[in-house]
């Protein structure tokens, strides 16, 4: 446990207290385990979805760049402690401990979602396996249960990958521009705090079906059906994608490190996007004079530059797009 997280001390304090209880309560029946029990599930469930925490201390001199930060991010490792969790409660009801008779379905709603968050959790973490292991368990459990809206709703009868993310956008809550913008800033959080590429791809891709999804259900105007009253202007993709990229190259509380590694793991992706435009180039671009300024303001020495190398034939399309059309680039994006 990270005892910097404050669901750290909900979990061990109401542990404790909850043991201790069981140990010398004479009389049980007049105090509800159930709901201390649940309490230590809720504090692991809440570990597993932001119990990592990377701070960044101040750094003084350079102002508002140098600001102290703390950013969380999943804690897959309390994924199984929640289960460990979870067996223990319902052995303890079966078992009669709790001194009356108690439904071990008091739990099966929360259990079934967390199993659900278990899945996308593991899936965008890159973990495949593991994601498909919980897969199997939710199914096997809640695939046939009467009260399961999941089940009801034909959603185990997904792929995995469809799952994960029908799964995480319900945990929003919403989906529409906000949402599709969630993922893409997602996508180079999670990258930067994982380290990985892969996982930047997966929840991009997500952004893309969630984007794709929205055009088809809602019929908006980047449809080009402008003839129907009520529908939302959704801008083009790689426009979002670009937004949310640039909002990170603004963001004071990433180092110059850090966006560096932002740089390199986004830009084969960013590459990759659209056959239609070189988005790649777009975003160096906007970006360069923002990173210079930030080498400056924080006197970094000049070598730092090749963290930030300009991609191969960008020169010849500045100069061709950009230079000579005299229509320089905008330095701030929209405000999402």
């Amino acid at each position: 446990l990270d005892w910097r997280h404050p669901a750290a001390h909900a979990c061990y304090w109401t542990s404790l207290g909850t043991r201790r209880s069981e140990e010398w309560t004479q009389n049980k029946d007049r105090v509800d385990f159930i709901n201390a029990n649940r309490a230590i599930i809720h504090s692991l469930q809440h570990l597993a979805h932001n119990g990592k925490i990377n701070f960044r201390p101040k750094v003084n001199g350079i102002g508002i760049l140098g600001k102290e930060t703390i950013n969380h991010s999943p804690d897959t490792r309390m994924i199984p402690a929640y289960d460990k969790a979870w067996e223990d409660v319902m052995a303890k009801i079966e078992a009669g401990e709790f001194g009356e008779t108690h439904k071990t379905d008091t739990y099966a709603n929360g259990h079934e979602n967390f199993l659900q968050s278990a899945v996308y959790l593991y899936y965008f973490e890159g973990r495949e396996d593991l994601a498909r292991q919980y897969y199997d368990r939710v199914k096997e459990i809640y695939g046939n249960r009467a009260a399961s809206v999941a089940a009801q709703e034909g959603h185990y009868n997904l792929s995995i990958r469809d799952f994960a993310i029908v799964r995480f956008e319900d945990d929003l809550g919403f989906q529409n521009q906000a949402a599709i913008n969630f993922w893409i800033r997602f996508a180079w959080k999670q990258g930067l705090a994982q380290r990985s590429r892969g996982v930047m791809s997966r929840y991009l891709d997500a952004a893309k079906q969630s984007y794709d999804n929205f055009l088809e259900e809602r019929q908006t105007v980047a449809r080009g059906e402008t003839d129907v009253q009520g529908r939302q202007d959704l801008p083009p993709f790689e426009d979002l994608v670009l937004e949310q990229f640039m909002l990170m190259v603004f963001e004071n509380d990433y180092s110059l490190v850090q966006k560096s590694q932002i740089w390199q793991m986004a830009a084969p992706l960013l590459a990759g996007i659209s056959d239609q435009r070189p988005l790649l180039f777009e975003a160096y671009a906007r970006m360069r004079p923002i990173v210079s300024q930030q080498i400056q303001i924080e006197q970094w020495p000049v070598e730092v530059t090749s963290a930030f190398r300009a991609p191969k034939g960008f020169d010849e399309w500045y100069a061709q797009n950009v230079n000579q059309q005299n229509a320089p680039l905008p330095l701030r994006p929209n405000q999402p």
